[in-house]
């Protein structure tokens, strides 16, 4: 059994990592482990290495890679602790944790761990995040938000002219090909079809196009989403990338109200007064984003996209309806029959929710925890 856990907390959006962190280490405490938290931009790393030499500790844990060192050496090659990375987007930069034999990696998305085990790594696991079990789900009067997204609106427009400045027109075709191959593919993962299709070029940097395609592969689906929604009241909580945000995609559209950005504690908070939430993660074929089981526990309707994972662990009855890039003309007479369904929809939440709290909870995940990192700290 782990008996000490210390927890690295890196910067990130909204508080995300800080929140999953916490919840995480505040489920293993409950169940005996001593958990420990380390701001690594507040501490000098030569007294990291001298504290944790000292307190060895079962691992080292975070959500997201630490990057290496200065040296390009692993924080844990030094300690000669292992250490478990939480992988919460599918990026192929991340990959280089391979190549230290004190690495843990686990996966929202089980995508990487099967990557991974190509390249003869086999200290992989699928790793979903998960949501407190308390999670409050207010009655349906109390949810004063028919729709909601939590997102950063993302610049797609911005990203393909920077490509097409950048690159040859053979290789946009090539992108061009690799995104509409990823929206028309429920179940291969847009860095496999990446990977395959430009693989015959060469000077380039491979990992940030790669990058670059998951980004735009975020905004495009989230503004096609939103407007094929035209009759119900949306409402959008969060920032833009650049100076063409929301306002500017979604301007003309009359059924939208946007807000800024919220922390991750006050998104649940929205989630509970919101009848639908829309997840837009096409990033993610083989694992969910956490709002569809935050959204969920709080009593919300999902509205997220028809994947391998989705349609392996969920049925249609069960709070979660999918759109599909190829039939976006039926979206917006689909949510409204959602919305006017009151007792359907609430029915089908309540078994999602159900099921969530079974299964996706951190408790759930302390378990997986204990089921796998003792062999394969060993191995």
């Amino acid at each position: 059994m782990l008996k000490h856990i210390v927890f690295f907390v890196p910067c990130s959006n909204y508080d995300a990592i800080a929140y999953f962190t916490a919840q995480l280490s505040e489920a293993l405490s409950n169940e005996g482990v001593t958990c420990e938290t380390i701001d690594l931009t507040k501490r000098r790393i030569t007294d990291v290495i001298a504290y944790l030499r000292n307190k060895k500790p079962d691992c080292t844990f975070t959500f997201n890679p630490i990057l290496p060192l200065p040296d390009g050496s692993q924080l844990c090659d030094i300690l000669q602790i292992p250490h478990v990375t939480i992988l919460l987007d599918v990026l192929a930069n991340h990959l280089f944790l391979s190549d230290s034999p004190y690495a843990i990696v686990g996966s929202i998305d089980s995508y990487i761990c099967e990557i991974l085990k190509r390249r003869n790594f086999t200290k992989t696991f699928h790793f979903p995040l998960a949501t407190r079990h308390d999670l409050p789900s207010p009655q349906e009067d109390h949810r004063c938000y028919d729709v909601t997204m939590l997102g950063t609106c993302i610049d797609c427009e911005g990203i393909q002219k920077t490509w097409q400045e950048k690159h040859t027109g053979k290789l946009c075709k090539a992108i061009d090909s690799v995104i509409n191959a990823t929206l028309s593919d429920n179940e291969t993962s847009y860095l496999e079809i990446a990977m395959t299709q430009l693989y015959p070029f060469k000077d380039i940097d491979h990992h940030r196009l790669y990058a670059e395609i998951l980004q735009y592969l975020k905004g495009y689906d989230r503004i096609r989403v939103v407007k094929a929604i035209k009759d119900a009241d949306i409402h959008i909580f969060g920032t833009s990338t650049d100076k063409r945000g929301w306002k500017y995609y979604l301007g003309t559209q009359n059924n939208i109200t946007l807000h800024g950005p919220v922390s991750y504690e006050t998104s649940l908070a929205i989630m509970s007064k919101s009848k639908i939430v829309i997840d837009s993660s096409p990033g993610f074929k083989k694992g969910p984003h956490d709002r569809i089981l935050t959204g969920l526990a709080s009593g919300a309707m999902i509205l997220t996209g028809d994947t391998h994972y989705i349609r392996n662990n969920f049925t249609e009855n069960m709070g979660i309806t999918t759109y599909d890039h190829e039939k976006l003309g039926i979206l917006n007479e689909k949510v409204s029959a959602l919305l006017n369904d009151t007792k359907t929809r609430i029915h089908a939440v309540s078994k999602g929710r159900e099921f969530v709290k079974k299964k996706h909870t951190w408790k759930n995940r302390c378990n997986t925890m204990h089921n796998i990192l003792p062999g394969l700290s060993k191995s």
